[in-house]
């Protein structure tokens, strides 16, 4: 992953993390849980427009693999985070996952929680 980014950042074309045309910077939080290095990451469309993706290794260091859902985070159309969605910021704890991250509608920025219960994110079990 860490040759991918700095491909997209250095030369034109599309963003791998989403299909965007141009990744314009990159910021993420890796975690370990469990037997996994988890790696919530930001995915710009341009400079203005920004989700978050989510992708797993077994070392945490190369073979990184993305969630088929992502983004996971996306702006909600005429919403607090209608613009952007990024500095993202995980933990898990209690059984759940929380996901702090910042959201923007035009020059309003503000902080949310997304939550998720359990352990699993939803990758495949056959996905290495």
């Amino acid at each position: 992953m860490r040759d991918e980014i700095q491909q997209a950042l250095s030369n034109p074309g599309e963003c791998a993390a989403f299909g965007f045309p141009r990744l314009t910077q990159f910021c993420g939080r890796w975690i370990r849980h469990g037997d996994w290095y988890y790696m919530f990451y930001i995915g710009f469309r341009d400079v203005h427009h920004a989700q978050i993706g989510l992708a797993r290794s077994r070392d945490g260091s190369g073979d990184w693999k993305r969630h088929p859902a992502n983004p996971i985070i996306s702006p909600g159309l005429n919403q607090w985070d209608h613009d952007a969605c990024y500095k993202p910021y995980a933990v898990y704890d209690n059984g759940q996952w929380r996901l702090w991250y910042n959201g923007r509608h035009d020059h309003v920025e503000q902080i949310g929680l997304a939550t998720h219960a359990g352990q699993d994110l939803g990758f495949s079990p056959r996905s290495p």
